[in-house]
């Protein structure tokens, strides 16, 4: 493929100027190792992605900062605990410490966040991460801190007590656990030398939902290569109240070794209690056709030769028994145009679910054409993280009703049969003629219909 892009360094540094692109043409497709690309599109997020790198390395430089001058100044300490309303016991969250400047302050014992979205050369390729040596050496490697676009504010994960050696003065203290309960705040003024100790009190909303109910995040990207891996995912997943985690090995024709997953299906669940860790894949993924999604395969499918005959991957998933969707909507490309894969797809029968809810918004254009069509296509939702700057795990999610214990087939069988909703954060109970999500409903020309609803907020 001809370069129609650079991107020039001196010294490690970009240039004066910037980072330079110059383009050969100004509107081309081109094909290189299997891989569709639209010469503009590739451009501009191969720039988005150097600008999103340059901003979380200020984001790092600024916490370490505030750690090195926290260590520096007459230091104090606040000690935090987490406690859930109901039960009375520690529990882990998502927590916020600021000052009064506004500045976040992480500390060193934040947990690790087991994710991986690969990364891009500055000669725009795309490459997976290499993981070396033990879970130590790659948790220490992984963020320690997640950008909250809500309140646009760095915030961390702790197991339920955090320590932090902070500069004299005014804090607000933060703490969240997902839409299931209320977040708790505190204010705290500490003296030079001081040591103060904060209970945040976690309260759950009065009204939940029937027995059953799970949610999950049915798209985030985090590296299953041991079990320790797992072990700290599921320590973000309690912080979040999460019970699902569908880590999803992405997929290009050259390189379909980003976020990898030692095993698929349910020979892949990892389950501590009521969290459940599942492995999936986002292959079959082009800028030019779209990126599909498989949940329940039994292996990565993956065929560079035919990676453009997306449903012959498919047929082959459906046969072990997975289920096969859309990522991002059904309009990767261009906000009222369906990827070209959906209709190629819809034509066949072959779409089992499609995202919905994501990036902090609903999309429902092309799912409502397929419901349009007869076919029964699922709504799904998740967080995309951490390919998306600003985003946090769960922040979209998939409350499905499990029939039986939470198991990987039957969070499966959950989402086969649309007993689901997606929010990001209110909770819906929803009934038609008495039959609730997945139920069919038969209605005769006269005939009543009955919608009952509730729905529960923070």
């Amino acid at each position: 493929m001809r370069k129609g892009y650079q991107f020039a360094l001196e010294n490690g540094r970009p240039e004066p100027n910037g980072i330079r692109l110059s383009a050969t043409q100004p509107y081309f497709f081109a094909y290189e190792n299997g891989q569709a690309a639209h010469h503009w599109m590739h451009v501009m997020r191969v720039f988005a992605f150097r600008v999103a790198a340059i901003l979380a390395a200020l984001v790092a430089a600024s916490v370490n900062a505030s750690a090195a001058v926290g260590a520096s100044r007459d230091s104090a300490t606040i000690r935090v605990e987490v406690i859930d309303g109901l039960t009375q016991e520690t529990v882990s969250a998502r927590l916020q410490v600021t000052d009064t400047s506004g500045r976040a302050h992480i500390p060193a014992s934040a947990l690790a966040i087991p994710s991986d979205c690969g990364h891009w050369s500055l000669e725009g390729k795309f490459r997976p991460v290499r993981y070396t040596g033990d879970a130590g050496s790659i948790l220490a490697a992984m963020p320690h801190s997640v950008f909250n676009p809500f309140v646009r504010k760095e915030q961390f994960y702790t197991a339920g007590r955090s320590t932090l050696d902070l500069p004299a003065g005014s804090y607000e203290l933060v703490a969240s656990r997902g839409p299931l309960f209320y977040p708790a705040s505190a204010q705290i003024e500490l003296g030079s030398s001081q040591t103060k100790s904060v209970r945040l009190v976690l309260r759950p909303l009065k009204a939940q939902l029937p027995q059953g109910w799970y949610s999950g995040d049915a798209h985030l990207h985090a590296p299953r290569l041991m079990p320790e891996l797992d072990q700290a995912l599921v320590e973000i997943m309690r912080a979040e109240n999460l019970n699902v985690a569908m880590a999803l090995q992405i997929g290009r024709a050259d390189t379909p070794a980003t976020s990898p997953q030692s095993r698929y299906g349910s020979a892949s669940a990892f389950q501590s209690g009521d969290y459940l860790i599942v492995s999936g894949q986002e292959n079959l993924r082009t800028h030019l056709l779209g990126h599909t999604l498989t949940y329940g395969g039994k292996r990565l499918y993956h065929d560079p030769d035919s990676y453009l005959l997306y449903w012959k991957a498919w047929e082959e998933a459906r046969r072990d028994g997975a289920i096969n969707g859309i990522a991002h909507f059904g309009h990767l490309l261009f906000p009222s145009v369906p990827d070209p894969v959906v209709p190629i797809l819809a034509s066949r029968q072959a779409i089992d679910f499609i995202e919905v809810l994501q990036f902090n918004r609903a999309e429902y254009r092309t799912w409502y054409d397929l419901l349009n069509l007869g076919l029964r296509v699922i709504p799904t939702a998740g967080s995309d993280f951490p390919c998306q700057r600003g985003t946090i795990p769960g922040r979209e999610r998939l409350f499905a009703r499990v029939d039986g214990p939470l198991s990987a087939d039957n969070w499966l069988e959950a989402i086969r049969a649309g007993r689901v909703f997606v929010t990001t954060g209110p909770l819906l109970d929803f009934r038609v003629s008495g039959k609730g999500a997945g139920e069919e409903v038969q209605v005769f020309p006269n005939d009543p219909v009955r919608i009952q609803g509730v729905v529960y907020f923070q």
